[in-house]
């Protein structure tokens, strides 16, 4: 065999792998894909499933489980917290990037705690439909969920810890853990599910 021809059998060989390399990396991303979607499908069977911020199923799981330790009694829920990282393009939104959490909510007859967490809360507080209470928010009004240690936190003082640099006060030892909005009619296309 010419030496022109092996070279030209060695650089189609070359280009074969090259070829083939990059069809596997595509099989690998999509065979990837597609077990991360599975994953979120089962994570999201019989749980409270929030996305971008919005419950889109297992409202009656949360009011269940929110009756029930109310009750004193034992329970647990799942919540699924699903985000898309969303941007202007040209017309329209583009999702750019999509993540979820998954996190166990227990309440033991006494304290409630996430699975995956060190901190316990004493209270569940239900706060129903809250005004928003700054006019540049994007919702009217909403109905917050919060685990706290003390009995006197309000919706507005999470909101003013997580948002303000000129929180004056003490840490907040409390956390927004489900919340239902009534969206302002200009950001309504963006929770729309």
């Amino acid at each position: 065999m010419k030496r022109e021809n092996k070279v030209l059998l060695g650089i189609a060989v070359l280009l074969a792998a090259v070829c083939l390399g990059q069809i596997w990396i595509k099989h690998l991303e999509k065979v990837r894909m597609l077990a991360e979607q599975e994953a979120e499908r089962t994570a999201k069977e019989d749980s409270v499933v929030f996305e971008d911020g919005d419950v889109v199923s297992g409202r009656e799981l949360w009011l269940d489980f929110y009756g029930t330790t109310q009750a004193g009694e034992p329970a647990s829920v799942r919540l699924v917290r699903s985000y898309s990282a969303i941007e202007p393009d040209d017309t329209h939104y583009v999702t750019r990037e999509h993540s979820y959490h998954v996190r166990e909510l227990t309440f033991d007859g006494e304290m409630y705690a996430f699975a995956d967490g060190d901190r316990a809360y004493r209270y569940l507080l239900c706060y129903p439909d809250q005004a928003a209470w700054n006019p540049s928010m994007a919702y009217t009004s909403a109905t917050f969920y919060i685990l706290t240690n003390d009995e006197d936190v309000t919706p507005r003082d999470i909101e003013r810890y997580e948002t303000s640099s000129l929180w004056e006060g003490e840490p907040l030892d409390a956390c927004t853990v489900y919340a239902e909005y009534v969206w302002k009619e200009e950001y309504q296309h963006l929770h729309e599910h």
